[in-house]
């Protein structure tokens, strides 16, 4: 029986004996149900899209086992990196202030600012 992937027939018939296969794919490769129920939707999603004619229920379900183990594969290269990037921001020194400096800034500003309240208090002649 030929498959096209975007009949609903065909499509819903699919889904139904290969989903299992394709959670299973995507979990040994991510760990994560989450990730593995998004990966799955988006391979379907791709198969529906593509309106491609298989000759058979067994040749879809190789060609949505290539397309979800590259796609788990590609999120947890991506998960990876974000995790190398997230490592390597936190082992950039942060800057280090003494709470003395600072308050002594910030008293500082405050007497600045009292003297230029006080000089256009007095330019208005209110002080």
């Amino acid at each position: 029986m030929k498959v096209k992937s975007s009949e609903n027939a065909s499509f819903g018939k699919v889904y139904t004996e290969v989903f299992p296969v394709l959670m299973r794919v995507a979990y040994h490769v991510t760990y994560s149900i989450d990730v593995s129920e998004d990966i799955v939707q988006e391979a379907f999603i791709r198969f529906y899209e593509k309106n491609m004619e298989f000759p058979s229920v067994d040749e879809a379900k190789y060609w949505l086992i290539r397309v979800t183990k590259n796609l788990a594969i590609n999120v947890v290269k991506r998960k990876s990196r974000e995790k190398a990037m997230v490592d390597k921001i936190k082992k950039v020194p942060k800057p280090q202030f003494k709470m003395v400096k600072i308050f002594s800034l910030m008293q500082r500003l405050k007497k600045w600012f009292e003297l230029l309240w006080r000089s256009c208090l007095r330019s208005l002649k209110v002080y």
